[in-house]
């Protein structure tokens, strides 16, 4: 994300586990800094009105609220549209909160992801992640400082507040409102890759590319028009390594490598 500052806030312990006025105080910390984007990669059983009212505060002063849809704490998936998860649901019918959904490398529907007409919006990648790791010496798995092929919807929503920071930055005069119509109306739509569910997954896979569009090819006059950017970089994993190419505005392959 050009430009893009990432403030981390831990509102949870080594377990995963925390309570919800860590949560509501780092929200409003958050709103104090003037942060832009703010992701939610954590989900829960038990609503809360008072994390309600903080995030409505959020979305006041101008913040695009991103949150993972979750699984059941088995890694099993629920509909949430029977059983709501939190802070994905907290939103009414306002549609405040962008809630992220995980779909593999087919874009079906991982089998650990929650969904839900109510609480999802859109679906990002969430499987066979490559990135850094905390390093506990004496663990087998975390004795080096990178890690691969994670997956979880909680990464998956961090893809989507990294593309909402990259349109922020590029269009800086974009509300949160148009933030979050821009990516949910670019999305890709994924009903035949997931028949069965697809109507409980949003606006579909979430396509940065198209959301990127020069505005005066799509007709909006709200977006400034002079900025220029030559390419979008994309990153994947082939044998371990990262391949990554680098794309003009026509779709053009312009130069790929390994990093």
């Amino acid at each position: 994300c050009f430009r893009c500052k990432v403030m981390p806030l831990r509102v949870l312990d080594a377990q995963g586990r925390g309570e919800v006025g860590a949560v509501i105080e780092a929200i409003d910390y958050a709103v104090k800094m003037r942060v832009n984007i703010l992701n939610l990669s954590f989900v829960g059983v038990h609503g809360s009105p008072a994390l309600g009212e903080a995030l409505q505060r959020a979305w006041r002063a101008g913040l695009v609220i991103v949150a993972a849809a979750g699984h059941d704490g088995e890694g099993q998936a629920v509909d949430m549209d029977t059983t709501p998860q939190y802070p994905v649901c907290s939103d009414s019918s306002e549609n405040i909160i962008i809630g992220v959904g995980a779909v593999d490398d087919d874009k079906k529907l991982a089998p650990f992801s929650n969904y839900g007409k109510r609480c999802t919006y859109i679906v990002a990648t969430g499987t066979k992640f490559v990135g850094l790791q905390p390093v506990f010496p004496g663990q087998e798995n975390f004795r080096q400082l990178y890690g691969a092929w994670w997956s979880g919807t909680s990464l998956a929503a961090p893809v989507v507040s990294g593309a909402a920071g990259l349109l922020k930055s590029i269009y800086p005069s974009l509300t949160n409102a148009e933030i979050r119509d821009r990516l949910l109306g670019h999305a890709e739509s994924l009903a035949l890759q997931n028949p069965e569910v697809y109507t409980k997954m949003g606006a579909g896979l979430l396509n940065i590319f198209e959301s990127l569009v020069p505005p005066a090819l799509t007709g909006s006059s709200s977006i400034p028009t002079n900025y220029f950017y030559p390419g979008i970089v994309t990153a994947m994993t082939e044998g371990g390594k990262t391949q990554v190419r680098i794309f003009d505005h026509r779709k053009r392959l312009l130069r790929q490598f390994v990093a």
